[in-house]
């Protein structure tokens, strides 16, 4: 197993291989959520403002545990530095918005505004087949919901997909 370092930001914990600095956080509110689990070598994190109003912040630099990310810190960092362009020029109603971006003393930013809602595939929390049977899980409650409902969804998503085809991208993990 790899050596891991638990961390906490406003009492919220999250584990690195290594321990990195997040001072750079404290400007922008009070850390509530930490997604350490990301296969990208990316952390994020749910962020509410003094007035109430929650960012989502994607960032790169720090050695992240996922067992599935090969990377390094700099191509993360390069690899996030890269979407900022794609995110401004995909902008879409369904498409998370990017607020702003910018670098760190050991990686790079980036802010967006919050969006209520779940992962539909979020194995490390309910792996198969607990993904499918759990009525926890968010795949499984999203399959409870009226077919007009999920078919409002699709639709969404296939939307977005044409758009993106449309100014020339192919659509990866969405």
């Amino acid at each position: 197993m790899t050596d891991q370092v638990k961390l906490e930001i406003d009492g919220v914990s999250f584990v690195l291989k290594e321990s990195h600095s997040f001072d750079w956080l404290r400007p922008l509110g009070t850390v509530f959520r930490v997604f350490d689990q990301q296969d990208s070598g990316n952390l994020s994190f749910g962020i509410v403002q003094k007035d109430g109003k929650k960012l989502f912040v994607k960032y790169a630099g720090a050695h992240t545990i996922h067992a599935n990310h090969t990377g390094s810190p700099p191509e993360a960092i390069r690899n996030l530095k890269s979407s900022v362009s794609v995110y401004e020029d995909l902008a879409h109603d369904t498409l998370i918005r990017l607020t702003h971006h910018f670098a760190t003393d050991e990686g790079y930013a980036c802010v967006f505004d919050w969006v209520d809602g779940e992962c539909l595939h979020s194995h490390w929390y309910f792996p198969p087949p607990a993904k499918y049977e759990d009525p926890r899980s968010p795949y499984y409650r999203f399959r409870q919901l009226p077919v007009k409902t999920r078919i409002r969804a699709m639709e969404q998503i296939l939307n977005f997909h044409i758009e993106v085809e449309r100014r020339g991208y192919v659509a990866v993990d969405l």
